[in-house]
């Protein structure tokens, strides 16, 4: 069965498809059409439905996975400063906006990165942690692994081979 996409327009309309400014702005309708619009229940549940979606994720495939958000890096190439930026700010927004405490980070698609990119994740790590939380990163490919191992953040960071390994560990 597909679903419907409800978009934020949709969510601004009652159950006859009118706006709040429909409503508002026909001089024909008493002040109390205004209050039964914001009332509507079919727009209330739509509303509902579009405020509590997951936010659109550029960078990002993110699912929940036995009470962990499984995050998988859609970059090939973590190098520029606007794009190491924007993922940045996803994986932040992911964490603070949906309060996850727990997330393995998928590397799989992952050829190459940058240090900002590796600043990113120290940062990412250090909000996670404030949170008591725990993150794991996974499937990484030899020679990303070997940027860990070189800078030495393999042993700050709980790196596994492959996203049911990292997911294991949460228990």
């Amino acid at each position: 069965m597909a679903g419907v996409a409800i978009t934020g327009q949709d969510s601004l309309r009652d159950g006859q498809g009118r706006t709040f400014a429909d409503v508002s702005n026909d001089p024909e309708q008493p002040f109390e059409a205004g209050i039964d619009f914001s009332n509507d229940e079919h727009r209330q549940r739509r509303m509902q439905e579009h405020h509590s979606r997951r936010p659109t994720m550029q960078h990002l495939e993110v699912s929940d996975t036995q009470g962990v958000t499984l995050v998988r890096l859609l970059d090939r190439q973590l190098i520029d400063g606007v794009g190491v930026e924007d993922l940045g700010q996803e994986l932040y927004r992911l964490i603070t906006s949906e309060d996850q405490s727990k997330l393995v980070l998928d590397f799989s698609l992952v050829d190459f990165f940058t240090s900002a990119a590796l600043g990113k994740l120290l940062a990412l790590r250090r909000k996670v942690a404030a949170k008591n939380g725990m993150m794991k990163l996974c499937c990484m490919r030899p020679h990303i692994h070997e940027v860990f191992a070189i800078t030495k953040l393999d042993g700050l960071f709980d790196i596994e081979d492959n996203a049911t390994e990292a997911l294991a560990t949460f228990g």
